[in-house]
């Protein structure tokens, strides 16, 4: 679930190509696309020209007030990295007045090296938005938002590893943008004119339909 200003601050930075910017969320898992996983995470997602960088804050469900505005309280912070966190969270919330926007839900396939665990590659599929301010909300009242496509996104630390980097080379994957939240955004909030932007409010992924790329 994501946050934002009631102008879309987060949607518009991406929007206008800032190089510097950030998101918001929530979020939790399903267990074998069923049961809620006890696990509730606030997550801050940067992106620094190329380089993403995501901070996350363990949660339960005490630590959530009504329509989600999230209660301090009860936060026990462990270290100082989770206290940096909440500072900005909490920063952000006053200064942008944020809110719940959209519930983005999805299947994921996780691959990880067997060698070298700092790689990881996930397909995300069956992608959905819709207004809410409630993470267990699956209720129905979905956008389709990805349709017959998979997201395809490569994930590591460093440098790529060259093996992975020939595999994409010798199948002539390249680049493209992908924002599950800014389509979510268009697709729930009858924004024409940002639908007609969609090729710019993307982040990087590969876009795959079964058994090729969509160009």
């Amino acid at each position: 679930m994501y946050y934002d200003s009631p102008r879309f601050y987060y949607y518009w930075e991406k929007i206008d190509g800032a190089s510097r910017r950030k998101k918001i969320r929530v979020r939790t898992y399903r267990r074998n696309g069923r049961d809620f996983s006890p696990d509730i995470f606030l997550e801050i997602k940067r992106k620094r020209d190329a380089v993403i960088l995501k901070d996350r804050l363990s949660l339960n469900k005490t630590d959530i007030g009504k329509n989600w505005k999230l209660e301090i309280g009860n936060w026990k912070l462990v270290d100082a990295r989770s206290t940096r966190v909440l500072d900005e969270y909490l920063f952000e919330a006053k200064s942008r007045c944020l809110a719940p926007k959209v519930l983005i839900v999805y299947s994921r396939e996780p691959y990880v090296g067997k060698y070298n665990q700092n790689v990881r590659i996930t397909f995300d599929f069956g992608i959905r938005a819709k207004r809410s301010d409630n993470l267990f909300a699956l209720d129905g009242g979905f956008a389709d938002v990805s349709g017959t496509k998979v997201v395809m996104e490569v994930k590591f630390k460093g440098a790529l590893p060259f093996y992975i980097d020939r595999i994409l080379k010798d199948f002539n994957l390249s680049r493209v943008p992908y924002s599950k939240y800014c389509l979510g955004i268009e697709a729930c909030y009858s924004l024409p004119l940002l639908a007609m932007l969609a090729n710019k409010s993307q982040s990087d992924s590969l876009l795959l339909r079964k058994g090729q790329l969509v160009s």
